[in-house]
């Protein structure tokens, strides 16, 4: 076993449904292909249920589903997007359908070039996974959640592979319910998220200099990333009414995670953390109970403006690249928040209610 092999406590990897939703299933995005880098190089190997496939599929489907109800609400508001060819073929859902089955598709892709293997879940004693049921164990709780049945099954399976082949595994998932159904379970290695089992794989003496460059320089850090935000005021979306963000006041930040490595190239690093972010963000809106707006020509024929300012107190994850020198001084560069979504803000806060 490799050097990086050797700080793993294992080569198995279970990824389960909620780290392909948080990375807005990418597949050609950074982690995923590094992930794919690491079974290229044989210091990992992938597994999957029937159960996860399906799960992550309908996924899939259900975010297309919710964003074609979101488009046509939008085109019906603004009946003037319609004279676009393109955007008329969205609303029609041609679009929409082709892009939902070229994405089930690359995950397909995706799973077969990373040399999955998929666990088999027949073998599963259904007694007890019922029994866990009606005793309101993890991972169905006290409120005997039902929905919960898939996950159990799909632990059980691990655990069962586990005991059959003396192995241990790493299971990825941000799931509460599915994280304290491994407690019963020692040779399931919990960890949230994909970047915690990238940092596991990085050489030691690289490590250690990228993490003492990091503290070192951890308020710089915090500074560099306040900048950022303030200046992206695009990355907001006002979601009850039509508006944009003026301004940002950074009063704020908090690094609540631990600085992930996800990969190195010499004295070259990405990183990813999370931070807790308090800011006022200034808001312009044009008034829809004071403004006409005409729904035949989809415009407004006169506005009437309102401002407001909205306290922004969120935690989100941060990823950056860094250089460091021979003396571990440190430089930043490539930042992206909110794996690069926007932050949904309301201006009223019966939106919510």
């Amino acid at each position: 076993m490799n050097e990086i092999a050797s700080k793993l406590k294992t080569k198995n990897v279970f990824l389960d449904t909620n780290p392909f939703v948080a990375d807005n299933f990418f597949f050609g995005g950074a982690r995923f292909n590094q992930l794919q880098k690491l079974v290229e190089n044989d210091i990992i190997n992938l597994y999957i249920t029937h159960i996860t496939k399906r799960e992550i599929e309908k996924k899939i489907v259900d975010f297309f589903t919710e964003a074609k109800t979101s488009f046509k609400t939008l085109i019906n508001k603004h009946s003037i997007l319609k004279s676009n060819d393109y955007l008329r073929e969205i609303n029609n859902d041609g679009l929409l359908i082709k892009t939902e089955v070229e994405l089930i598709k690359k995950f397909k892709e995706y799973v077969k070039s990373c040399k999955f293997t998929t666990i088999d879940i027949n073998s599963v004693n259904i007694e007890r996974v019922f029994n866990k049921y009606f005793d309101g164990m993890p991972p169905f709780g006290t409120g005997k959640k039902k929905s919960e049945f898939p996950d159990a099954f799909v632990v059980a399976a691990l655990n069962d592979w586990c005991l059959s082949n003396n192995e241990e595994m790493y299971v990825i998932s941000a799931d509460t319910d599915f994280k304290n159904s491994l407690e019963d379970y020692p040779n399931l290695i919990h960890l949230e998220k994909i970047d915690q089992l990238l940092d596991l794989t990085i050489d030691e003496f690289t490590h250690a200099r990228a993490t003492n460059a990091l503290e070192n320089s951890k308020e710089f850090i915090g500074e560099e990333i306040k900048e950022f935000f303030a200046d992206e005021l695009y990355t907001f979306y006002i979601v009850d009414a039509t508006g944009e963000v003026d301004s940002v006041t950074v009063n704020d930040l908090n690094f609540i995670d631990p600085f992930y490595i996800q990969s190195t190239e010499g004295n070259a690093a990405t990183i990813t953390t999370t931070v807790e972010m308090n800011a006022i963000l200034d808001v312009s809106y044009i008034d829809e109970y004071l403004s006409l707006f005409d729904k035949e020509e989809g415009t407004y024929l006169f506005e009437v403006s309102g401002s407001t300012q909205v306290d922004f107190d969120e935690s989100f994850e941060v990823k950056f690249n860094i250089e460091f020198d021979e003396n571990d001084y440190l430089t930043i560069s490539h930042i992206i928040l909110n794996n690069d979504k926007s932050f949904e803000i309301a201006l009223f806060s019966e939106y919510y209610d």
